[in-house]
């Protein structure tokens, strides 16, 4: 046993994992006391004939060798490996890791669980529908079997193997949708529920049009709380939309450098504009510059900064080494496990039209849900992935993330949300913590998407590990005084300082 868990359980030392011995552990490669294990598991539960998969996964024992309990932390992407970010799970937890095991699995088709390898999909070049395909058919009979469902029995799994009875569970972005399959389908195994920058499994726009409605509001609330904007007046929406309807009669062409240097022609049309209004979420820079970036080639014929900005957000690569991130992982869960606008059922050669016609019923009732872009405009925008499973096979039996009929655990869960994040938007945090009768929404300001890793105020951080610590929610109190300000920038100089 390498731990035992609850407020009633005895405390275990860390030196009983050498039973690990009988567990299949062993040390983990350059890793001092990390202890590495896989657990084989069958692809298809319901047909073993199917195959199997090793689904890896790293303990990383409490450091006074005593153990009260352990937490489990979970990645987003989907397509990310949980252990590639371990850094990022120990930072986080690292005030309780000298009394707590932490666990990092791998979900199956990611990092150390056999990753998916599609290789023209991994690389980003040519058309991606098409790899999309190469993908489906590669996987083929395999296709629907690396679900959210599938991937969280095996976590419950790796927990019997271990001996481990219940966790405290961490989810971040897509990690939040894992860890939401996870409560519903195995709730006895929960201690804690952690989730950072969620979004619900069911009851899912299958437009998004949340996304929108958050962007529009991260970036009021920028201009809002930074003195200059404020004092400028007017509406920052109004003047991107304005740059938009610039580049919609003539889009912008230069060079520029990239986020490593590299010198690129970029073009500039309104649906690259607003992927660049949708990044934003993932850091403030775009927050802080683009009004500025926008009104310098409006007004004063400036291109170098929104030319700069679209070279440095733009992704020039390929998906990066598959051990730590699959894009074929990725594609399989989103086509199995997120809504379409299509039948799933339906064979490739009809949903073209099955999704043409959801286009034209959007544009007759709600002909403005992607404000402040147009329908057209948001949907030939690289930020959105509507068409992306078209080609991807029908799952054959499709295994849904919940089962029918459900409920959602009494367990005690932690709903975290920055207040600028526009992907995992705080109105679809809230109807997530709406889901858990024992929940406590947090919304973090100043934020984008994923609030507790990487937290250097520590303000989201501390209330989660607290969270762990206690079992419930306490002083939020950070929350309320704004930190990481972001301040924009008011104009860009014309002519550099020599």
């Amino acid at each position: 046993m390498l731990a035992v868990f609850g407020a009633l359980a005895s405390p275990v030392t860390a030196a009983s994992a050498p039973d690990a011995a009988t567990d299949g552990l062993r040390p983990c490669p350059g890793m001092r006391d990390v202890l590495c294990g896989t657990l084989t598991r069958p692809l298809d539960p319901a047909d073993p004939g199917a195959g199997t998969i090793d689904i890896g996964f790293e303990v990383h024992p409490a450091r006074t060798g005593t153990s009260l309990g352990t937490i489990v932390t979970v990645e987003g992407g989907p397509g990310y490996a949980s252990t590639a970010s371990r850094d990022w799970y120990l930072e986080l937890y690292e005030p309780l890791w000298d009394t707590r095991d932490i666990l990092i699995v791998d979900n199956r088709g990611t990092g150390s669980s056999e990753p998916i390898d599609c290789r023209r999909l991994q690389s980003y070049r040519g058309d991606y529908l098409t790899a999309v395909g190469d993908c489906g058919r590669q996987l083929g009979s395999t296709s629907d079997l690396y679900g959210t469902a599938l991937a969280a029995d095996d976590l419950a799994a790796v927990l019997d193997h271990l001996g481990i009875d219940r966790v405290d569970l961490y989810g971040d972005s897509y990690g939040t949708f894992f860890s939401q399959t996870f409560a519903v389908r195995h709730p006895e195994r929960l201690r804690t529920l952690t989730l950072d920058a969620a979004y619900p499994v069911e009851g899912l726009d299958p437009w998004y049009r949340d996304i929108n409605r958050a962007m529009v509001d991260a970036f009021r609330a920028v201009c809002a709380r930074d003195p200059g904007c404020a004092a400028r007046g007017g509406d920052p929406i109004a003047r991107l939309r304005a740059v938009a309807d610039a580049l919609a009669v003539e889009p912008l062409t230069g060079t520029a450098r990239d986020a490593d240097g590299v010198k690129r022609t970029v073009t500039v049309d309104v649906p690259l504009f607003s992927y660049l209004m949708g990044v934003a979420t993932y850091g403030h820079v775009v927050y802080r510059e683009l009004d500025a970036a926008g009104q310098a080639w409006l007004v004063n014929g400036d291109a170098a900064p929104l030319l700069r900005i679209a070279a440095e957000q733009t992704w020039w690569g390929s998906a990066g080494a598959v051990v730590e991130y699959s894009e074929g992982l990725y594609i399989a869960v989103i086509c199995n496990d997120y809504p379409q606008l299509w039948d799933i059922a339906a064979p490739a050669s009809v949903r073209e039209a099955e999704y043409q016609a959801s286009v034209e019923v959007l544009r007759a009732t709600d002909p403005d849900g992607f404000y402040p872009f147009t329908v057209d405009e948001w949907l030939a925008s690289d930020w959105v992935e509507y068409t992306s499973c078209l080609p991807w096979p029908s799952p054959d039996p499709w295994v849904p993330p919940l089962p029918e009929p459900h409920t959602y655990p009494d367990v005690p869960t932690l709903v975290l949300v920055g207040d600028l994040d526009s992907i995992t938007s705080p109105e679809a945090s809230r109807q997530v913590a709406d889901h858990f009768p024992n929940s406590t929404y947090v919304e973090v300001p100043n934020v984008g998407h994923v609030t507790a890793l990487g937290d250097y105020s520590r303000c989201a951080a501390d209330i989660a590990v607290a969270f762990v610590a206690t079992g419930t929610v306490g002083d939020t109190g950070c929350v309320a005084t704004t930190y990481q300000e972001v301040r924009t920038v008011e104009a860009f100089p014309r002519i550099s300082p020599t």
